[in-house]
């Protein structure tokens, strides 16, 4: 019976650097959050507004960092998933990022 989560045995050059890449991405944001919540050492500024504004990532960015996980392992072992985890990662930083950055700015400048 023939592993439908399997593929080809060759897999494309760079995967293993693409794998390496999303579990980079998985521990520092992991490592973000842990300090985050630990010490505040990431945090730029102490006022209300920006804490509320951060603590409002946490979900978002643990369902990215999941993905991310996924992502690596499945293209690691050369897995169908793994192409899907690492786009859903893929996604999920381009939606934080294109969400993030402009506010981070806005709020940056009207000070």
């Amino acid at each position: 019976m023939r592993d439908v989560g399997r593929t080809p045995a060759n897999p494309p050059k760079g995967l293993a650097w693409i794998s390496g890449l999303l579990l980079v991405v998985c521990l520092a944001t992991l490592a973000y959050w842990i300090i985050y919540f630990t010490s505040g050492d990431v945090q730029v500024r102490q006022d209300e507004v920006y804490i509320a504004f951060e603590n409002s990532f946490p979900a978002a960015d643990a369902w990215m960092a999941f993905c991310a996980l996924l992502g690596a392992v499945g293209l690691w072992r050369w897995r169908s998933w793994g192409f899907l985890f690492g786009l859903l990662a893929a996604s999920s930083m381009i939606y934080l990022g294109l969400t993030c950055i402009p506010l981070t700015i806005y709020k940056t400048c009207t000070q």
